[in-house]
């Protein structure tokens, strides 16, 4: 019966999907130290928007400065800036393509990568993530009276472990 038992067990921990990354227990966005204007914006506007949809404060943390390597983290940068701490996945398919626009964002190491190929691509991909995982709509341009946004209210923010998409 014990036999059984474990049997049991065992096929149901394969067959449950992997541990999600939870945006919401994310501490900081992290740049690199020589971040473009546009991954700047990114890690601003990510920020920003995960804070209107759940209430989460993420500080904006360039590499190396105050960072430490135990918090869950989001990276955005281009290929260029962040250098060989790109998941190799990233760094394959982004040298694969001629497209400057591309971009790849995953969840890999307790981290989730936001890396375009070259600058605004990272942007763009930080727009579509925010869209695709976090439900922010933009209606119209920005005016005084009504910023002409959308942004859902979500307790959590949970990312398969495995998440992975590529864009070009």
């Amino acid at each position: 019966m014990n036999k059984i038992v474990g049997v049991v067990l065992v096929v149901m921990a394969a067959a449950m999907p992997a541990p999600a990354f939870e945006l919401t227990d994310a501490r900081a966005v992290v740049i690199p130290e020589n971040a473009w204007e546009s991954t700047r914006l990114a890690a601003q506007e990510f920020t920003n928007y995960v804070s209107k949809a759940t209430g989460a404060t993420l500080q904006v943390k360039v590499k190396g400065e105050g960072e430490r390597r135990t918090d869950s983290s989001v990276v955005i940068g281009i290929l260029g800036e962040l250098g060989d701490d790109v998941p190799e996945e990233a760094r394959t398919v982004l040298g694969a393509t001629d497209n400057f626009e591309a971009a790849w964002t995953g969840v890999r190491d307790g981290k989730l990568w936001i890396v375009g190929k070259e600058d605004v691509a990272e942007l763009f991909a930080t727009y579509r993530f925010l869209e695709k995982h976090l439900g922010v709509r933009w209606f119209k341009a920005w005016t005084r009276d009504d910023p002409g946004e959308f942004a859902p209210r979500l307790a959590k923010v949970g990312l398969p472990a495995d998440l992975t998409e590529f864009r070009e």
